[in-house]
């Protein structure tokens, strides 16, 4: 009777783990289906929050980010959700769309057309799927989602994750500046 017991113990833990093991082996790949195909949406939206630091002024603004199959839209929002400024990005080139009439439109259209600042701002979307063009290296989780992607230029760090497998905090490291970037929303379009 002693074995006994000992015996259905052993087959009933061993048995609970198969399950397991076969349950995170399931997530593994469901995470790299859902991934790659949610780097696929050629339509959807994004709100959230960019954060970053520049000498000691620590400065956020609230974002909301549309990208259609022709063009994206990037809109820097206020306190009170009014627009500060809007960009459109069609392919290579960026264009002031709306912006609130005490900002100095010239400067600011200088200082995003430099080269470093540029090159972001057009890859946006593959920043937020993790679909770079031109990446050095690659790191992955164990599940296969991105964990960091460095470009000659730029390092974009995945810190975690929604349950539809979308990015919601990542941080893109650039010359000695550190943007956090969180997304409260991504909206999918078919």
């Amino acid at each position: 009777m002693k074995y006994k017991v000992i015996l259905l113990s052993f087959i009933f833990i061993g048995l609970s783990g198969c399950v397991n093991l076969e349950v995170s082996e399931k997530n593994n790949s469901v995470a790299e289906t859902l991934h790659k195909k949610n780097n696929l949406y050629e339509e959807y939206k994004v709100t959230g929050v960019i954060k970053f630091k520049q000498k000691e002024n620590n400065i956020s603004s609230r974002f909301n980010y549309k990208k259609d199959r022709d063009s994206e839209t990037i809109e820097f929002l206020d306190f009170f959700n009014n627009i500060i400024i809007a960009f459109e990005v069609t392919p290579g080139i960026i264009k002031i769309k709306n912006a609130k009439k005490n900002i100095n439109s010239k400067a600011l259209k200088e200082i995003i057309n430099k080269p470093i600042f540029k090159n972001i701002i057009v890859n946006f979307s593959g920043i937020l799927s993790g679909d770079i063009k031109d990446k050095d290296s690659i790191v992955d989780y164990k599940n296969g989602l991105h964990e960091k992607i460095k470009t000659n230029e730029y390092e974009i760090e995945y810190k975690s994750y929604n349950k539809m497998l979308l990015p919601t905090h990542l941080e893109i490291n650039f010359l000695k500046i550190l943007f956090s970037i969180k997304i409260s929303h991504w909206e999918l379009q078919k």
